[in-house]
């Protein structure tokens, strides 16, 4: 049960955020084909390496390394007022690379952390949960698009 809970709220933040970014692509300074190019390079390398590095470090690990790195990322993006487009393209980066690290670890750490017998439904009820909460990210991303710098 504390396993389910744990993956409900990695899976709740995870696919809200990687929506949230996405949303917020076009309000970020900057030319938004390079930031979405920059985005979706991310996200790529992201699925790529996050399997990797879950072997090696473990589902607790590798999450908390993500996290921090997509908190660093937004957390510069939104701080440091720059209208260099490399600054921009790497703050993107960064958060994107970890939010979307994080995404594919909840798909694969269900895997880990729950038995055959009941991974289906442990991934039914993740989803179901995270998509519920998911719809308001649109909605969140459109509250006040101006304080994104």
């Amino acid at each position: 049960m504390v396993n389910l809970f744990g993956m409900i709220m990695v899976w709740l933040s995870a696919s809200f955020c990687y929506y949230l970014i996405s949303y917020q692509l076009k309000y970020i300074k900057g030319n938004l084909y390079i930031n979405g190019l920059v985005s979706s390079s991310s996200e790529i390398c992201a699925y790529a390496l996050s399997g990797v590095l879950m072997k090696l470090l473990g589902v607790k690990y590798i999450l908390i390394l993500s996290y921090t790195l997509a908190i660093s990322g937004m957390m510069c993006l939104i701080m440091i007022n720059t209208q260099d487009q490399i600054w921009l393209s790497f703050f993107i980066l960064g958060s994107k690379f970890g939010i979307s690290s994080a995404f594919n670890v909840a798909y694969l750490g269900n895997q880990i952390l729950f038995p055959m017998s009941i991974m289906a439904a442990s991934y039914g009820i993740c989803n179901v949960f995270s998509r519920i909460i998911t719809i308001m990210s649109p909605y969140v991303a459109e509250v006040k698009p101006e304080a994104v710098s």
